[in-house]
This record gives C-alpha cells, structure tokens and sequence, in this order.
C-alpha cells in the first residue's frame, strides 16, 4: 500500500514537474549574515538582481545560484 502511494506520487510529479512545496523542502537556505565576507558574486539575487540585505533568506541551488527565498 505504501509503495503504491510512493509510485502514485511519483508519477504525479512527473506529470506536474516539481511542486513549490517540493522545491523548499530540497533548497539549502541561511541567513545572509555580513560577517561571513562579502563574496562580490553573490551579493545580488539572481531572479529580483536586488542587492542582498542582512538578514534575508536565501536560497543555494545545487549549482550555487542564489536567490532570495521569498523570490518565486
């Protein structure tokens, strides 16, 4: 039973691609905290191209895009 469930959502994500849900639960997230330095390539989000502030959340890709958390 557990495994047909599985399957079923599989199968519907398939068909739908990724949900939001889905995404968030798989996207590393912190804090832009200025201590950490200031890496000039990632100090501006790549989707609003808005300059990072303290304390935004930011969400890292696999390939190390960034972007703020709340930009979808």
């Amino acid at each position: 039973m557990l495994l047909q469930r599985m399957l079923e959502e599989e199968a519907r994500e398939m068909r739908s691609g990724w949900t939001e849900e889905g995404i968030m639960k798989c996207l590393k997230t912190r804090s832009n905290d200025a201590s950490l330095g200031n890496d000039q390539e990632n100090t501006i989000c790549t989707i609003c191209q808005d300059e990072y502030q303290i304390e935004d959340m930011i969400g890292t890709l696999d390939c190390q895009h960034e972007f703020h958390r709340d930009s979808h």
